[in-house]
């Protein structure tokens, strides 16, 4: 039976936008307490406005809290919509080596939400420690909508606890069989009174600070006892009340209680400073296609660092855990997609061919080579570092091969051919009449991939208006169309701090290095 603290409350609805994109909205419902101790109950609420215009405006949103690493959240729930897989989903999980809660609901569906304006997550914490001030505590929220577009938002704020000062409080300290006394903190001079099986069986005041001490009849394992504070301030009583449960001794006679002090894990090193450059970083990456998990991974790194950097005092350690989990989460959101043709060598002006195309979007789709897929071309043997990737390419209909049955995986890969495979790959299926550029004129077999992929942004031609489609494309220019096409632009300000180069022929000075560094994940 857990300790459980009954509070004579005001509840305090915070009315600050955490995301004001059109009309979603998400409040923090926090319950207002002067003090606390180890195991005091406290009720917190997320509630998420969800209007009319906003199920017109958007396909999918995630709202993510980080609590406060000082509560320990006993249950969750959701009130206002039902649960339903893949369409709304509400998951409680643990980060920072299992120290802090994240509570995170996925409505993937919108029309899942029906006629509800408001989604209600009512948290049961409990603290993990005796705390002086409860309007410390601080809980980060985090929302990321997905628009009909496809575009994609993310904003994060933190809120603090507000206290009135008026509030009546009162918590005690463990009791177990055989003791004859009990201690907490109440308010200053209040009265105090303990009653088990409807006997009053003490009472006493507490100081001027607030602590109590009360002599009790000899306790039993198991015995509840109800402690009751009268509070007056101003002529009106305000009361407060919290119900223990005596603990069985596990102390063997003349010995005490030892606490265990466990060693804390090794942690990497890191400054603040860095903690922000990576965390303004990953506010800027693109998490479309993210999986659900690593998408709460995404989450909880950004409101981990998000708390830190407005938490005073925050530690080396709790520094170093954050900017590791950020730099976790960066790698998975960069995961290279191209690498050096030798290992410090990239070759930035090189052609590139047919296979190396295929071998790449393998990449960028399965997230590792493929294996056990081979295609139907002849002129691709299965022992060839290209063939599974062709192989898969091929099934999932992103390249094509020749009328006579080959794809010649060595031939260099023209610029057309390679804005197929770009417009393959995005879904496009746009038919357009208008001439982006000169030589690509309609009837041309890539004509309406290139104007589609110009009219997204992702290609763009020559000064004198022209695309050159029959000229071989080089390895640079690949991989800023990609990055394009991913939507993973180089944060220059960012690779200038802590990117890497790793290749010897190439330097800042060629217009393509910063693509380069973000293709290769570096």
């Amino acid at each position: 039976m857990k300790r459980l603290l009954t509070i004579f409350m005001m509840t305090l609805l915070i009315f600050t936008n955490v995301y004001a994109k059109d009309d979603i909205q998400v409040f923090l419902e926090t319950p207002s307490v002067l003090q606390g101790r180890k195991g005091d109950n406290l009720k917190y609420s997320i509630n998420i406005k969800v209007p009319d215009e906003a199920k017109k405006s958007y396909k999918s949103f995630v709202v993510t809290v980080l609590i406060d690493e000082n509560l320990d959240v006993k249950s969750s729930g959701i009130v206002g919509v039902t649960e339903k897989k893949n369409a709304i989903e509400l998951k409680s999980t643990k980060v920072k080596n299992n120290s802090q809660s994240l509570i995170t609901l996925a409505v993937m569906d919108i029309n899942a939400v029906g006629k509800t304006d408001i989604i209600k997550i009512p948290l049961d914490c409990t603290l993990k420690s005796d705390i002086e001030k409860v309007d410390g505590l601080k809980n980060s929220v985090i929302l990321t909508s997905v628009g009909l577009d496809g575009s994609e938002n993310t904003d994060q704020q933190s809120f603090v606890a507000q206290t009135p000062s008026t509030q009546a409080t009162i918590s005690v300290n463990p009791i177990r069989e055989g003791d004859a006394i009990a201690t907490g903190k109440a308010n200053s001079k209040a009265k105090i009174t303990a009653t088990s099986n409807d006997q009053v069986i003490g009472e006493t005041a507490s100081d001027q600070n607030g602590a109590f001490t009360m002599k009790l009849p000899k306790i039993t394992a198991g015995q509840s006892i109800i402690f009751k504070s009268a509070y007056t301030v101003s002529g009106k009583e305000y009361n407060a009340e919290v119900v223990v449960v005596a603990l069985k001794s596990n102390v063997a006679p003349g010995k005490t209680e030892e606490p265990v002090t466990p060693k804390p894990n090794p942690t990497p090193s890191s400054t603040k400073d860095e903690l922000l450059d990576y965390l303004k970083f990953a506010e800027t990456l693109e998490t479309r296609g993210l999986s659900m998990e690593s998408l709460l991974k995404f989450q909880a790194a950004l409101a981990t660092g998000k708390y830190l950097e407005i938490k005073e005092g925050a530690t080396p350690e709790e520094i170093g855990r954050a900017t590791s989990d950020l730099k976790d989460v960066i790698k998975e959101l960069r995961k290279p997609y191209m690498t050096g043709i030798e290992k410090d060598v990239f070759k930035v002006e090189s052609y590139m061919t047919r296979g190396q195309g295929a071998f790449i979007f393998a990449k960028i789709i399965n997230g590792e080579s493929p294996t056990s897929i081979y295609s139907s071309f002849k002129d691709v043997p299965q022992r060839m570092w290209y063939a599974e990737a062709i192989g898969f390419c091929e099934k999932n209909g992103i390249i094509s091969g020749y009328d006579d049955k080959t794809f010649k995986p060595e031939k260099q890969l023209k610029r057309a051919e390679f804005a197929m495979i770009v417009y393959r790959y995005l879904g496009y299926n746009e038919n357009y009449t208008t001439q982006a550029f000169s030589d690509v004129k309609p009837g041309y077999y890539a004509f309406d991939a290139i104007n589609t992929l110009k009219q997204n942004g992702i290609l763009t031609g020559s000064l004198d208006g022209k695309f050159h489609p029959e000229a071989k494309i080089k390895r640079g220019e690949a991989a800023t169309i990609i990055n394009r096409a991913l939507r993973r632009k180089p944060n220059v300000e960012f690779l200038n701090k802590h990117g890497n180069n790793p290749f010897n022929d190439l330097n800042k000075k060629h217009w393509a290095y910063y693509e380069i560094l973000e293709a290769t994940g570096n």
